[in-house]
């Protein structure tokens, strides 16, 4: 059986990496994106890739607020 998923370090690594693809964006934005996601995520039976889903899906989001801007 695999350990519990991290999702501190999830929220810390996904912030991190979108924080550079988004740079007009603040960290709180991008954090409080990738909780949602990750929140959404954690509702999910699957909870393998959680990082890369959650990373996934922010990216969208965040792609798609600033296309509606």
């Amino acid at each position: 059986m695999a350990a519990a998923p991290d999702y501190d370090q999830i929220i810390r690594e996904a912030t991190e990496r979108l924080r550079g693809k988004f740079p007009d964006h603040s960290e709180a934005q991008v954090r409080s994106v990738v909780e949602e996601e990750l929140t959404r995520l954690r509702a999910g039976t699957v909870q393998d890739y959680l990082s890369v889903l959650t990373v996934r899906a922010a990216q969208k989001r965040i792609k798609a607020a600033k296309a509606s801007d």
